[in-house]
């Protein structure tokens, strides 16, 4: 079996400043086998296993390209998106395991695609974190753009300059579009725009 992780004891270790540093650390699909030389938890976020974790297993947890190549488009590469979204790959496969009896250790698309709602509510400090420290008018730009809905305009000028600044967006195709697509997915879950956002919005449209 698969060693079992606790995945929000997991995320709450990571609610530190050290987040942002390791955001900007290189990629390396290394870590994505779950053996003894490919342990992603060695030495990047230390010891944050459970407590009594299952110590039976022989063979590592395997990804398919499709997964991995899906799991480093979403996260930009971002080393603790990507185990973010992994810890709960490795509890997902574990109830999977469970339930079915049989001893399956390859992630495939679908897993990945199944944990994606989980794993942005257990790593929801980090979106929440980055939302809440924009602006009401950046707010309101990174809807727009994740509906696809933006349209230039001189007032979005200052929003647009501090949000690329931020490294939230890129310019795209002669538009805009979100560095990372798993914060995009987390702000087309928001709900309708707040008051200081309709503010914002109402302001830009005047200009």
């Amino acid at each position: 079996m698969i060693p079992d992780y606790n995945p929000r004891r997991y995320t709450e270790r990571w609610n530190t400043p050290a987040v942002t540093f390791h955001r900007k650390m290189p990629c390396r699909q290394e870590i994505f086998a779950f053996d003894e030389a490919h342990d992603p938890w060695r030495g990047l976020i230390g010891d944050v296993r459970a407590a009594s974790p299952i110590l039976d297993f022989e063979a590592p947890m395997r990804y398919k390209a499709v997964a991995t190549d899906h799991i480093l488009q979403l996260t930009r590469c971002q080393p603790f998106l990507v185990q973010l979204i992994c810890a709960d790959l490795v509890e997902h496969l574990n109830q999977v395991n469970r339930a079915n009896k049989t001893v399956r250790r390859t992630v495939t698309l679908d897993d990945v695609d199944a944990v994606l709602d989980a794993a942005m509510e257990h790593g929801g400090f980090y979106f929440d974190d980055i939302w809440h420290t924009a602006s009401a008018a950046e707010r309101v730009v990174l809807q727009h753009i994740a509906t696809a809905t933006f349209k230039h305009a001189e007032a979005a000028e200052a929003p647009l300059a501090a949000l690329q600044k931020r490294e939230l967006i890129e310019p795209y195709q002669g538009g805009y579009r979100f560095q990372v697509p798993l914060m995009q997915r987390r702000v087309l879950n928001l709900p309708p725009y707040d008051n200081a956002e309709l503010q914002a919005l109402s302001e830009m449209n005047r200009r």
